[in-house]
């Protein structure tokens, strides 16, 4: 093997989402906007059906989808005093997942309930945790999001798994190559910083002209976001990946900016132009690929180090019986 070569002797795999469970990741279910105070919508998620409830109060849940009772998909409910309620019989769920009620009056069944996800609402998105309790948090935005402003995106679905689109993040050579990025790779490499959930580091180039510093995030399987500023304009770009199935991602998109913008037409013109043509390049060359990392060399360092992060990321499927 070469000295410049560093994958292992079988290479660097991954199983595939679904095998030996699901990464115990946060997952975007939804935009915030979907959903309005006292709906109930649908959703594919890990391989089953889920419903993202809003109660009267404004405060999202995302329950299993099928009713404990007969089995009706709960995305044709409602919400009744803060508690989802299925049309078929009017077996009524509080939103930890506990039936508290039956419509024709009798007593639930002790330890009836559906599968109640861990939820956050951030960035203009909810999302679910894979997991009974959420093992972390979604991290902030660094541009002060209590006074910020979402403008999402039209929801795109790709064929692979979220973290896979995740790894185009540490890979530097295709930033320059595919997209002719001209950027600090020196000063990206030396401000690159791993945690427990992954990385982030600075990139620092030139945009029209413009110096266009900015700093990738990568937190858990599926959660991508940029920070950064466009002179002394500050901005974030946040597109979490959904996992809906096993070789599947739903990606949701948003620029989001201070409250304060002086013109948001003008940067999300010029973010949009910039982040989309690379979407329109990398998108057509992820879908169909068959993603292998076998002959990787000294310039692909933390690709492969991202690659054995996602490979030991702990994995589960609590709510597998609930599901399908």
């Amino acid at each position: 093997m070469s000295a410049a070569t560093i994958t292992e002797p079988q290479g660097l795999d991954v199983p595939p989402e679904g095998e030996g469970g699901f990464t115990q990741s946060w997952f975007p279910v939804c935009y915030s906007a979907d959903l309005q105070p006292g709906q109930v919508i649908g959703r594919e998620f890990l391989d089953g059906r889920i419903v993202v409830m809003r109660d009267e109060a404004g405060v999202a849940s995302v329950l299993s989808a099928y009713c404990a009772h007969l089995g009706v998909d709960l995305r044709h409910g409602s919400v009744c005093e803060g508690r989802l309620r299925c049309p078929f019989h009017h077996w009524e769920d509080a939103a930890d997942g506990r039936c508290v009620k039956t419509g024709i009056g009798d007593p639930p069944p002790p330890r009836t309930k559906l599968f109640r996800f861990p939820t956050a609402e951030k960035y203009g998105v909810i999302f679910a945790f894979n997991g009974e309790q959420a093992t972390w948090q979604l991290p902030d935005l660094h541009i002060g999001v209590d006074e910020a402003v979402a403008y999402p995106a039209p929801l795109a679905r790709i064929h692979c798994d979220p973290w896979k689109m995740m790894a185009n993040t540490p890979d530097w050579q295709h930033f320059m190559l595919l997209h002719g990025f001209d950027f600090d790779v020196a000063h990206a490499k030396a401000s690159m910083e791993w945690n427990d959930n992954g990385f982030r580091y600075t990139m620092r180039t030139r945009v029209d002209g413009m110096e266009f510093s900015f700093t990738p995030t990568l937190t858990g399987t599926s959660v991508f976001f940029v920070h950064g500023r466009m002179g002394e304009r500050r901005f974030a770009l946040v597109a979490p990946f959904g996992l809906p199935k096993p070789g599947e991602c739903d990606i949701y998109t948003s620029v989001v900016l201070p409250k304060d913008d002086p013109n948001p037409p003008e940067i999300l013109g010029i973010l949009q132009q910039r982040f989309g043509r690379m979407v329109q390049e990398d998108y057509p060359l992820i879908d169909d690929a068959h993603f292998r990392a076998r002959n990787l060399t000294k310039s692909d360092a933390e690709v492969a180090r991202w690659i054995r992060f996602v490979r030991d990321y702990p994995r589960a499927h609590p709510a597998r019986d609930y599901l399908r």
